[in-house]
């Protein structure tokens, strides 16, 4: 067989011989059927020596174990005698480096948030003001720009003007307390209202240390504006250009359709003057014949009521009143009924609008606050820098109120936080600026859009 089983034919001759069977022989399938079975007990028989050996080393193995087991027990109750103090202070070393560890990675964590945040106000910052810098046309959007604060965020104000024309409004006297309300919150200084330099003690320096910053605003409103323009990335030169040629645009259309009314009115006034002498004249002539009020109709025609009507002139003059006009009159029920439902409406459309409101505000990426309001602010004590007196006081207290929204549920936080950055407002002392650009622009309610659609 080894002609028709060259390869294995000397193995299953081996394999037979090393377990003490007999040696296939015979035909192909006979051939076959043997070395099945010659492999099938050479299986068997090595894994019988197998456990048999296994289980001779397993037997030493325990007896070897148990004895060093017995040795290694004493020797661990003589170490452990004499090591548990030593061990113990040295577990106590290690907790304490691991606490040192632990507070150093607190502190790269806040600073590394605070680096990302800065970086994101940045990127942000630098995207907006393009786009807000392109803007030189009363209809075109402003993207909000609001104040970032490492420990609280990103902050933008309720009243920020939406377009550009709402920003040139803020020049006017009616739109002073929002002009005050975002100068505050954008932190606009003593310096970008004056022009001199707080720091030196001059004549001019002088007469505004007395003043408060909502009183400079409210002296130099034209530069609180422009200062506020170069916050938002705003062109504050192109942007004037456009609302002068603008004005005189529509001081030209007002002129052109005062003359051309003007010249209407002359017109008629001449036609009106012309009949009544050529009526005159026809009368003087006896040529004047009086023109029936109505058609004339034969005896035996029927008119129609419509024709009758419409041709024939009332003698009675119609004093309009409710009781000439038609319709019914609506009866309490139904007016408490349409009362009812005009409340039921108002106050689905109510739901509706604090619905879209909620999911815009939780789809933006900062956080709006309601304006600062605008009260009347104490003096601040003539000082050599003025504006940046008290700064540590101010920093105490915010970050008391920090620690204390930090202390708080999560039902407060909401109120803390808006008292903690109506505080950042109002504090006339600033931080260098950090300002941080939103991605895109919040979208307006239902209402927003309804009340648009109408101006429109």
């Amino acid at each position: 067989m080894d002609e028709s089983f060259p390869r294995s034919s000397p193995l299953l001759r081996e394999l037979a011989a090393a377990t003490k069977q007999r040696k296939p022989d015979g035909t192909s399938q006979d051939y076959v059927d043997q070395g099945f079975a010659v492999i099938i007990n050479a299986s068997e028989y090595h894994r019988k020596l197998q456990e048999k050996a296994i289980r001779h080393e397993f037997i030493l193995q325990r007896d070897y174990m148990d004895k060093r087991f017995e040795t290694i027990e004493e020797r661990i109750e003589m170490v452990d005698r004499g090591l548990q103090s030593h061990m113990d202070d040295q577990y106590r070393g290690v907790n304490r480096r691991f606490e040192k560890v632990e507070k150093k990675l607190e502190g790269m964590e806040q600073r590394m948030d605070k680096k990302f945040g800065e970086l994101e106000a940045a990127i942000h910052d630098f995207r907006a003001m393009t786009v807000n810098g392109n803007a030189d046309r009363g209809i075109k959007a402003l993207q909000p720009v609001g104040v970032y604060h490492p420990n609280r965020g990103y902050f933008v104000p309720e009243n920020f003007p939406r377009t550009v024309g709402e920003f040139w409004k803020l020049k006017r006297t009616s739109k002073l307390p929002q002009l005050i309300s975002l100068c505050l919150f954008y932190g606009i200084t003593r310096e970008e209202l004056t022009g001199l330099d707080m720091d030196e003690d001059t004549e001019e320096t002088e007469a505004y240390t007395s003043l408060t910053l909502k009183q400079l605003i409210e002296k130099y409103p034209d530069l609180a504006h422009m200062a506020l323009a170069d916050r938002f990335g705003l062109k504050y030169a192109v942007v004037a250009e456009f609302m002068k040629r603008l004005e005189e645009f529509r001081d030209q259309s007002t002129g052109k359709r005062s003359v051309i009314g003007q010249g209407t009115e002359a017109t008629r006034k001449s036609a009106r003057i012309e009949r009544s002498r050529q009526g005159d004249a026809n009368i003087e002539s006896g040529s004047h014949k009086s023109v029936p009020p109505y058609q004339r109709f034969s005896e035996h025609e029927v008119v129609p009521l419509e024709l009758l009507l419409k041709n024939t002139p009332s003698t009675v003059e119609s004093i309009r009143s409710d009781r000439t006009q038609l319709g019914w009159a609506k009866t309490s029920e139904r007016e408490r009924f349409d009362a009812y439902m005009a409340e039921i409406n108002e106050r689905r459309e109510r739901e509706e609008d604090q619905k879209l409101e909620a999911e815009r505000i939780a789809a933006l990426p900062y956080q709006v606050i309601p304006a600062a309001g605008v009260s009347d602010s104490t003096k601040q004590s003539p000082s050599k820098n003025p504006s940046y007196s008290n700064t540590s006081s101010r920093a105490g207290r915010v970050q008391e109120r920090e620690s204390e929204v930090a202390k708080s549920p999560e039902s407060g936080d909401t109120q803390s936080q808006r008292t903690v950055s109506t505080e950042l407002i109002e504090s006339p002392a600033r931080a260098p600026r950090t300002q941080l650009q939103p991605a895109f622009r919040p979208k307006s309610t239902k209402s927003q859009r309804s009340a648009k659609g109408m101006k429109e």
